[in-house]
């Protein structure tokens, strides 16, 4: 259950409508099982989601996730994931009945040769795919591959060296609009993981990234792209971690062409007792929208930049029961005002384990 103070993000301004209370019951499903060298993983959910104010926004949900490992060899392995995810709306925006569908699928393929020390070869494949019964302009296929060699060596952990290229591809955008704004994303960049002591690691990575449209008159990008995180255990009860994140990502919607995002968290978890933990949990982040004239009845954002806060508290009530309860404020401001919105959501679930 969440109750968000402007569940339709709309701009700061007086007067009531904002607010929402979602009740979203649901059952999950999880299964793991090791067949001799082989490991799998399933996990599933179903669920409905009521809204009283916003009708629009019910949804039946179905989202599963399985995943398989296996050893190739003495020294290599293989990595294979799949999630399917599944949302029908019963209304659409005039509360008029529409049952609409989109479903999400995503299909990744890792392998990697770990070695105590010397020299071995890493390699990715992500396909992902969206599909909609009513709006085909948001049907997109995308294809992320990548490759690259790593060294370990105990006394500095891992380097790695990294080559991505991913894809995006819109099958009716072209024929709905008239133009191709599909967009290609190269990334070269140096990794290192390591962990400095028993209670920090590190794992850094830093590069360049291009950015290549083929609609005509959007500019292309190349820049720096970065990933960080690291994480300090303080005491056995306190893990402090930071992360910073600066990428360009093809976009699958229709706001723009590409976006250039940064990303920075901090936060920390702290094991209150046997049964109970709380955390905290600050972020900012800021977006550049490159090709934002894809909908002439869309005014663009240019750049916008977000706060959030957010705490969280977990309890055991039993050894098959436990309660959460969140709570998050989310500031926006853009460069067009029209899109700026405070946002403060306070929910709780409970749920049982078999």
């Amino acid at each position: 259950m969440a109750y968000d103070t402007n569940i339709l993000r709309n701009v700061d301004q007086s007067g009531s409508g904002r607010d929402n209370l979602r009740v979203t019951p649901g059952v999950d499903l999880a299964y793991s099982r090791l067949f001799g060298r082989v490991a799998l993983k399933f996990s599933g959910s179903v669920g409905y989601d009521f809204n009283d104010r916003i009708r629009s926004l019910n949804q039946s949900r179905i989202i599963s996730e399985g995943s398989m490992g296996a050893p190739v060899g003495a020294a290599c392995s293989v990595k294979a994931d799949a999630s399917y995810r599944r949302l029908t709306f019963d209304l659409n925006d005039t509360q008029a009945a529409a049952g609409s569908t989109s479903a999400t699928q995503v299909y990744n393929v890792s392998a990697n040769c770990t070695r105590e020390s010397g020299f071995n070869p890493v390699a990715g494949f992500t396909y992902r795919s969206l599909e909609s019964s009513q709006r085909r302009v948001f049907d997109y296929r995308q294809y992320v591959g990548s490759l690259g060699v790593a060294y370990t060596q105990p006394s500095i952990g891992t380097v790695t060296l990294n080559a991505t290229a991913a894809q995006l591809r819109r099958p009716h955008f072209a024929e709905l609009t008239g133009f191709d704004d599909d967009t290609d994303v190269y990334t070269l960049s140096v990794g290192l993981n390591r962990s400095v002591s028993p209670r920090i690691r590190i794992s850094a990575a830093g590069g360049l990234t291009k950015a290549n449209p083929r609609r005509t008159g959007v500019r292309s990008f190349l820049g720096a792209s970065y990933n960080a995180q690291v994480e300090w255990l303080p005491t056995p009860r306190l893990v402090i971690s930071g992360a910073a994140l600066r990428e360009v990502t093809n976009q699958n919607g229709i706001s723009a062409t590409y976006v250039i995002r940064s990303n920075y968290t901090l936060s920390a978890e702290l094991q209150l007792s046997g049964k109970s933990r709380v955390s905290l949990i600050a972020n900012r982040s800021q977006r550049d929208f490159r090709g934002e004239d894809l909908s002439p009845s869309l005014l663009p954002i240019r750049a916008d930049r977000s706060n959030i806060i957010s705490a969280r508290y977990n309890y055991d009530l039993s050894h098959r029961l436990r309660a959460s309860f969140d709570l998050s404020h989310r500031r926006r401001e853009a460069d067009n005002p029209t899109y700026n919105y405070t946002s403060t959501v306070l929910s709780s679930s409970i749920g049982a384990h078999f």
